[in-house]
């Protein structure tokens, strides 16, 4: 078993080792995620949550695996707490709660992820105007932009499908 130190070759101690290890185990999701290993990333992103039980983040990357493994009820207990903490922190969660929702309770949980996606994009778009100006965009919010138009877009097309099913 490998112990974690810092640069100095000493164990951090208290909130900065706690910090560290959270970050640790979130890579190690991470990575279980980039090779699809589901249940794995699910395991590391529930031992995060456990040392850091208030983040939404967490509770938003956990959510996202639960639904990818088809555990829809865990999935949606956890992104109705994000919600309840932070409701406008990240549009995103209002649309993966949205598709585990049916007819007028789903409509709404897209409206609210595009008015939050919306105002980020307005955001973003407002820095990248500004910077385009004086400098080359950097990629980083070239690639924000465009994840967020490919979010809202979704939603949009989310909520057509809705109409033609649900809400007919």
């Amino acid at each position: 078993m490998t112990k974690h130190t810092n640069k100095k070759g000493k164990r951090p101690k208290g909130k900065s080792a706690k910090k560290e290890n959270v970050e640790s185990i979130l890579q190690q999701a991470q990575d279980a995620l980039n090779i699809v290993q589901l249940e794995e990333a699910a395991t590391l992103f529930k031992q995060a949550l456990t040392l850091k039980p208030n983040d939404t983040t967490i509770m938003d990357s956990l959510a996202d695996v639960q639904i990818q493994m088809g555990c829809t009820h865990e999935a949606m207990l956890l992104l109705q707490e994000s919600i309840s903490r932070e409701p406008h922190s990240n549009g995103v969660k209002w649309l993966y709660l949205a598709q585990l929702l049916c007819g007028n309770d789903a409509l709404s949980a897209y409206q609210m992820g595009l008015q939050i996606l919306e105002g980020q994009y307005q955001q973003v778009h407002q820095c990248v105007l500004y910077l385009s100006a004086y400098v080359l965009l950097p990629i980083i919010l070239q690639q924000a932009t465009n994840d967020l138009l490919q979010a809202i877009a979704g939603g949009y097309c989310s909520i057509a499908e809705l109409f033609m099913t649900d809400l007919w």
